[in-house]
């Protein structure tokens, strides 16, 4: 009797132990089932705080634009704009936690900023002036538009640096009141857009540029003669400073600027098959001390590009990055700043060596020009100008637009009443505003917006 006593403990503890072990399994297995739902979340609601804080970066851009636009077309584009970043931030906002109650002020400003510009834009479509006192709300909803993005951005680095989930970071925020703004309520549009980084930083036309090099064949390598693969290696090698033992085939570029690409120790050096014309050249090359200065990287990108054959180029912006100048050169025709006509150069301000540039803007824009003779003339577009800003110098330029052409326009560098610099850009033949840029001064160089 004793014995089947023991053998029914044994069997009580081993069925209670097996219990035990199976919940502990069942609890772990759904631990991490929960620990991967909450990251997927907390995924979700970063990607959303980011986009919102881009948005909202954008809005805050346009609309400091907007106060100085004075044509309708530059109203209707910047509140296209406006209408478009509002909408992907309002559903942004749709994604965040339970917290964005907190959020009820942004949503408000957010669903009232695209139907005002909006309105403006219907108003000067149909020959109306902005008034004093609408440039004096869009004055006011660029300072909310700059608190928010502010305390936004705050939220995000709180989420990301000090551990706090997203409702903590975002419950977080004080934000002012929109009712300060003096804002009249509008119905909101909320309509998906991808434009989350379209208002980053660039040197001045690289995001027109770009898309130009993408969308368009090159109408200046046409008719060239076609080179030789030892041909281009020739010239790699002379650009690079290298032997050509030291250049080596890598593959056939079949894009629109068909090249033949060499590695040439740590660069990748692209030759255009028509013309031979250094097309690209990329490196991993890393700097160190900074032993230049800016203006040194400027003489070293004019001999880098007389090397390369590419004459008549003339300095304009610049960017400072890691050691690393990067300038941009533009085509010069007369008194005329091709902005089109692009070239990148990149020196290193440790050993004055060039790392890198970028002639695709050039091979892809360049060409004979003649300009009309019935331009309206400096006088008629500074009529144009905004009479909230102050125009400092005006040029002649050539500028890409958002398609594939170009336009021949005068930039005027104007001053705004707190200081910033703009350049708004006047058609030279229709004195319509074709672009508003804002200049942004640091010691890494010179940006635009």
């Amino acid at each position: 009797m004793l014995i089947k006593t023991k053998r029914a403990c044994v069997r009580l503890v081993s069925y209670v132990c097996a219990v035990i072990i199976s919940l502990s399994v069942f609890g772990a297995l759904e631990k991490k089932k929960a620990d991967k739902y909450e990251s997927l979340v907390n995924l979700s609601y970063q990607q959303a705080i980011s986009g919102l804080s881009s948005y909202l970066d954008t809005i805050k851009t346009d609309l400091y634009k907007g106060m100085y636009a004075s044509t309708p077309a530059m109203t209707g584009k910047l509140s296209a704009s406006l209408l478009s970043s509002s909408s992907g931030a309002l559903e942004c906002i749709s994604r965040l936690p339970s917290a964005q109650g907190k959020l009820y002020n942004a949503y408000k400003f957010l669903t009232q900023v695209a139907a005002f510009t909006d309105s403006l834009n219907e108003k000067t479509a149909n020959g109306e002036n902005i008034s004093d006192e609408e440039y004096e709300t869009m004055e006011k909803l660029y300072k909310y538009a700059s608190t928010l993005s502010g305390q936004i951005s705050y939220a995000q680095e709180m989420a990301l640096g000090t551990g706090l989930n997203f409702e903590q970071s975002v419950s977080s925020l004080s934000l002012p009141s929109a009712d300060k703004a003096d804002i009249v309520n509008f119905s909101d549009t909320v309509d998906e857009t991808e434009e989350s980084f379209a208002d980053f930083p660039t040197l001045i036309y690289d995001g027109p540029f770009s898309d130009n090099i993408t969308n368009k064949s090159s109408s200046f390598l046409e008719g060239k003669t076609e080179i030789s693969q030892s041909a281009a290696a020739e010239i790699a090698s002379k650009i690079t400073g290298s032997d050509k033992g030291n250049v080596k085939f890598a593959y056939d570029d079949a894009s629109n600027v068909s090249s033949y690409v060499f590695t040439v120790g740590s660069k990748t050096v692209s030759i255009t098959k028509n013309g031979g014309y250094p097309s690209y050249m990329i490196s991993d090359v890393y700097a160190h001390e900074e032993v230049m200065n800016k203006d040194d990287a400027v003489k070293i990108g004019y001999e880098f590009l007389n090397n390369c054959g590419y004459t008549g180029m003339t300095d304009t912006y610049y960017a400072d990055s890691d050691g690393i100048c990067t300038i941009n050169y533009a085509y010069k025709f007369g008194d005329v700043t091709c902005y089109t006509d692009l070239i990148k150069v990149s020196v290193s301000l440790t050993d004055g060596s060039v790392t890198g540039f970028d002639a695709r803007g050039y091979l892809m824009n360049h060409t004979d020009r003649s300009f009309p003779e019935n331009e309206k003339g400096f006088s008629a577009a500074a009529e144009c100008i905004s009479s909230r800003l102050t125009p400092q110098t005006v040029k002649k330029t050539v500028i890409p637009t958002d398609s594939t052409s170009e336009d021949f326009a005068y930039e005027f560098k104007c001053s705004a009443p707190d200081g910033t610099d703009v350049l708004v850009y006047i058609d030279a033949l229709t004195l319509q505003e074709d672009q508003i840029l804002i200049l942004l001064y640091s010691d890494g160089g010179i940006l635009t917006k």
